[in-house]
């Protein structure tokens, strides 16, 4: 019974590890959530900044 814990364990650390991995490269490669926010919630100032969205 102690062998089936341990490697029900160890399995579960590595599940995480690669959850925590995952969850890295997907915040990684989506767009910068601030960029988003700045262009909904206020108009542009300077339409040369890069934080400047066109509206359609």
């Amino acid at each position: 019974m102690a062998k089936l814990s341990r490697r029900i364990t160890i399995m579960t650390l590595v599940m995480a590890i690669f959850a925590i991995l995952l969850a890295q490269l997907v915040i990684s490669t989506s767009e910068n959530p601030r960029r988003m926010q700045v262009g909904v919630a206020s108009g542009c100032i300077n339409p040369a900044s890069p934080l400047c969205m066109a509206t359609l």
